[in-house]
């Protein structure tokens, strides 16, 4: 099994070619990600969702931001891992630098993954955790030359 892993329940532009690329594999993979717009419309395309928690998207703002946003990404951390030993999936495709950064971190042990990558990186700060989490994966995609 192909397990995608979105951090985010949102259905976006990235969210969108998920589903284009999920849906064209065969056999379907299964998706997690939290309840909303991207969990719907993937059951509509027939793929099986997994559920995840929903967690805020926020990484700046008020002064202790970064610390809740680690907690979160720990948590993401642990339930990814919890799912992918469960599941047993011979892939993981980490959709997004959140995901990706949960399964460097340990969220998908002995498996297989893949680091999609779809947005800019939001500080220097980030920008190392995420190139860690790349150097960590067996394939990084980027779709655009801005995301190299």
């Amino acid at each position: 099994m192909v397990l995608f892993v979105s951090y985010s329940g949102l259905l976006g532009g990235a969210e969108r070619l998920l589903l284009d690329i999920a849906g064209g594999l065969p056999p379907a993979p299964a998706l997690a990600c939290p309840e909303g717009p991207l969990a719907d419309a993937a059951r509509t395309a027939g793929l099986p969702v997994f559920a995840l928690r929903k967690r805020a998207l926020e990484l700046r703002g008020r002064p202790a931001e970064p610390v809740l946003a680690a907690q979160r990404l720990a948590a993401h951390t642990l339930e990814l891992r919890r799912l992918v030993c469960a599941l047993g999936p011979e892939l993981v495709i980490a959709w997004g630098m959140r995901s990706a950064i949960a399964c460097a971190l340990g969220g998908a042990p002995g498996t297989a993954v893949v680091f999609h990558h779809n947005d800019l990186l939001p500080s220097a700060a980030v920008g190392v955790l995420v190139r860690a989490a790349a150097d960590r994966a067996d394939l990084v995609v980027a779709t655009s030359a801005a995301m190299e």
